[in-house]
């Protein structure tokens, strides 16, 4: 077999492969093999009669498409790799000659992995957020602590106020006409959470249990239900309950009953200790995310959509499967959202597209640069992934057999990210970056 490769434009290439006749002949047999039960000999069972017979009665040419699967299993992943190229969709087979006459010639348009063009990787100047816990988070943490910590009592001696929590039926009307969804009984309405038509709530206020009142508003005119829209409507209310959210004193107490702590000083402490462990984690990975942006900006490579269309398929893929490990399905969601499947991957294209040249421009310094993954390195990879799937190290690398160098991307991509942070400049979010 003789292989030429002619480079085009950007990142699209042709590959030819010549085989001789004798090359050409030599693979009939097998291909026969692979397809013999289509073919019927009078006096052999479907799929015994000798290669000879099969090939004078339906020539040759019954064998071409078996026989050019065959070729390019054999030799086109070799032809590949002998030339050092990447390529990254499936080639476009243009069979320019086919027989055990001539020469059997193909031309494969092959969509390489673009050239990058790296700019500067090491030392390269990135925003590191501060780590610092501050008082007020702490604070700001024990205060939800307390909001979710809140009980509901009973109101009985006073009117309602706002943010209070009051039952009520209610009844509405239009031009003394009841609508549809207008009517509830034994409803729990929030003061002040403005879940109502505008000016709904406020008329509760400064009414008592068992009141009887009428409320008197108007739709918005972008109102959802068209026919109410701008429309002016009455609600008749009854109040059956007051009732309002009690927190609890900030005390000791307070830390006994939410924590395993006897003291508030002590409770407050923990929450700071575990602030600083997420601050550091978020701060790492924002420091991580500004070095490759960084670096990924000073590189040149025009990344080819198909990259990205695949990215995006990996992408919605994922999202589905996360959607129905909760039960919920990705089409449904979008459906009810009012976006089409088409928007959502126009609203995810930008990330994709960064994500792809990102994996690119690393990859370009993982070869630059020679890095490669220790055998220790490869263990713990495997074991980390094993863990996961509930397996031992040994039954996963069994499983995977020659394909276990595919499940190191990630790892690969994580050291040289992790590479380039260490030899990156940090600075103050208030400095500025010299690029």
């Amino acid at each position: 077999m003789q292989t030429e490769f002619t480079k085009q434009e950007k990142n699209l290439g042709t590959l030819q492969l010549t085989f001789t006749p004798d090359e050409f002949k030599a693979v009939l047999p097998k291909a026969y093999n692979r397809c013999k039960n289509q073919f019927r000999i009078n006096g052999f069972r479907k799929g015994k009669a000798p290669f000879a017979m099969v090939l004078q009665a339906y020539g040759e040419q019954a064998l071409y498409e078996e026989a050019i699967n065959l070729l390019l299993d054999e030799h086109l992943p070799q032809a590949i790799a002998a030339e050092g190229l990447e390529v990254i969709t499936r080639p476009e087979l243009d069979v320019k000659a086919i027989g055990s006459k001539a020469d059997t010639v193909f031309s494969l348009k092959l969509t390489l992995t673009p050239e990058v063009k790296l700019g500067k990787y090491f030392g390269v100047e990135a925003v590191k957020p501060d780590e610092t816990v501050k008082d007020e988070q702490v604070e700001a943490e024990l205060k939800q602590v307390q909001q979710r910590s809140a009980r509901t009592v009973p109101v009985e001696d006073r009117p309602v106020e706002n943010n209070d929590i009051v039952n009520i039926d209610y009844t509405g009307s239009v031009d003394g006409v009841e609508f549809e969804g207008g009517k509830a009984e034994k409803y729990d309405l929030t003061i002040g959470s403005n879940s109502f038509i505008p000016g709904f709530e406020e008329q509760i206020i400064g009414h008592n249990i068992n009141d009887e009142f009428d409320v008197h508003v108007t739709f918005p005119k972008e109102y959802h239900a068209e026919h109410l829209a701008g429309k002016d409507a009455v609600f008749k209310v009854v109040i059956h309950a007051i009732k309002k959210r009690e927190v609890p004193v900030l005390d000791d107490e307070f830390a006994k009953d939410v924590s395993e702590f006897d003291t508030l000083a002590a409770y407050k402490e923990d929450i700071r200790k575990k602030l600083e462990k997420s601050n550091a984690e978020r701060c790492k990975q924002e420091y991580e995310n500004n070095v490759l942006k960084a670096v990924v900006d000073a590189a040149e490579v025009d990344v080819p959509q198909v990259m990205v269309e695949n990215e995006l398929d990996d992408l919605v893929e994922q999202q589905a499967r996360q959607f129905k490990a909760q039960g919920l399905e990705l089409a449904q969601l979008l459906q009810y959202s009012g976006q089409s499947m088409e928007d959502y991957r126009k609203s995810i294209e930008s990330s994709a597209k960064i994500h792809v040249k990102t994996e690119l421009v690393l990859k370009a310094i993982i070869k630059k640069e020679n890095i490669t993954l220790t055998e220790e390195e490869k263990d713990a990879e495997l074991e980390k992934i094993a863990k996961r799937y509930s397996m031992t190290a040994a039954m996963l690398k069994q499983q995977l057999g020659e394909n276990v160098d595919r499940l190191m991307n990630g790892a690969l991509l994580r050291k040289v990210s992790a590479l380039l942070c260490s030899k990156a400049v940090s600075i103050a979010p208030t400095e500025e970056i010299k690029l």
